[in-house]
């Protein structure tokens, strides 16, 4: 999800539900952890997204009998990035969050 889906994304919930908490962590790797807690008819959610930079060059050899692995890490793009998100719903009886099963 780009920035600019992201961002309606977070309007919509702004103007649907109460917002009680919203966070921005910057990771090691150069990327971003955004997430938006809510209270929802569905009880309390949580929307997880996360951009890192893609990996390039990274990859796995292994030898003509099996025998040799060979792995190396590669660098990363600052141009290509990754989109994740995760909604999250919030289990009274484990006190934590659990992910959202949002199947009909």
């Amino acid at each position: 999800m780009n920035d600019e889906k992201w961002l309606d994304v977070v309007e919509k919930i702004k103007d649907k539900f109460e917002v009680l908490e919203r966070e921005k962590i910057d990771l090691e790797d150069g990327g971003v952890e955004e997430s938006i807690v809510f209270e929802s008819p569905l009880g309390k959610m949580k929307i997880v997204r996360s951009v890192r930079p893609r990996s390039i060059d990274q990859g796995r050899q292994i030898g003509r009998h099996g025998t040799t692995v060979l792995e190396h890490e590669g660098d990363t793009s600052t141009d290509r990035m990754m989109y994740n998100m995760e909604i999250f719903k919030w289990d009274n009886y484990a006190d934590d969050w659990t992910k959202a099963n949002l199947e009909l």
